[in-house]
């Protein structure tokens, strides 16, 4: 009798650990930031971490707590387990939950000190603006060159009355060059010794607000006046389309609004500034004011998965909740 009960402790127990093991590989993790300090400026943050395991909520953890004024503002995560804060590039090991030194250099698309600005795919060049709006020139660093400055006009504009800042849009081709806008809608071409060739004229308004964003080695996309437009550099051409999220998960933008799909099958008119992994689509959500949305009062992040099928509301108790990125 106590062989029979001690062999049923050990497969309980043995059952117990291929649950977790199985729990752990199937979790996904879901990290936002926002700030807790008073509501007219921002210097300490949270970072809390959201767990789902099969579309289900099913933990909640504070992760990292930081001023923003000496440790930087959360920005992304790095290889799975490591938490990027820029400008300051200090990177924070999830895992170990220290700060690693000295951290090692972020990937492409991030800031740092030592090459500051937008990095190339090989991570051994950046362009760099010396202000987010328009700019008469931006610089192109090199490791172990000189900067080569590119004296153009290179402008950007958006409403008068808006709550969206007046970006640059830029993006790297590839390792010899950069894709930007003289005007909005007005693409450029900038190669690393500094030529400036002219590429395409999209449909673009001067209050459309207009951005790039690089997918992958090859996919750039220019939004516009809530219109998509996939830019084929080397064919010099452009066509509209949805705008590819990964994971099976694409945007569109239609009546004024953002429209969601899953394998092209609509789930949801509702969120912005989306981010996805396998199966999971997370997405900030407010509420706008006379057609204005303040992202400072952003208090709600909405996830949708697919083996749920529906959105799970996660609340925030601070301001400016951010996306900062997946694990798992």
């Amino acid at each position: 009798m106590k062989w029979t009960r001690s062999f049923l402790c050990v497969l309980v127990l043995f059952g117990l650990t291929l649950s977790i093991q199985a729990q752990s590989k199937n979790r996904v993790s879901l990290l936002v930031s926002y700030c807790h300090n008073g509501e007219e400026t921002c210097t300490v943050v949270h970072v809390d971490r959201f767990d789902f395991v099969a579309g289900n909520l099913i933990s909640r953890k504070r992760v990292l707590t930081v001023n923003v004024d000496t440790d930087g503002h959360p920005n992304r995560i790095i290889n799975s387990r490591c938490l990027l804060l820029a400008p300051q590039g200090k990177l924070y090991d999830l895992n170990a939950r220290r700060y690693l030194s000295p951290a090692p250099t972020p990937l492409a698309g991030s800031e740092t000190p030592k090459l500051p600005g937008l990095l190339s795919p090989d991570g051994r060049k950046s362009v760099y603006l010396p202000r987010l709006g328009s700019n008469d020139s931006l610089e192109i660093r090199s490791v172990g060159k000189p900067t080569v400055v590119v004296k153009n006009s290179f402008d950007v504009t958006v409403r008068a009355i808006s709550a969206v800042t007046a970006i640059l849009p830029v993006a790297w081709v590839d390792n010899q060059r950069i894709l930007t806008q003289r005007s909005n809608g007005h693409l450029v071409i900038v190669a690393i010794d500094g030529r400036v060739s002219p590429l395409l004229e999209l449909p673009c308004t001067n209050d459309g607000g207009p951005s790039l964003r690089k997918y992958g080695s090859s996919k750039i996309v220019y939004s516009c006046d809530g219109n998509r437009y996939l830019v084929d550099v080397d064919n010099r051409r452009f066509e509209p389309t949805k705008e590819d999220l990964g994971n099976g998960f694409s945007v569109d933008f239609r009546d004024g609004t953002e429209v969601y799909y899953h394998q092209n099958q609509e789930i949801g008119r509702i969120g912005f500034y989306p981010l996805t992994t396998k199966s999971y689509l997370a997405v900030r959500h407010g509420d706008a004011v006379g057609g204005v949305l303040d992202t400072a009062t952003i208090k709600t992040i909405k996830v949708w998965n697919e083996t749920r099928r529906e959105w799970i509301v996660l609340t925030i108790d601070g301001w400016a909740a951010e996306i900062v990125g997946w694990i798992g």
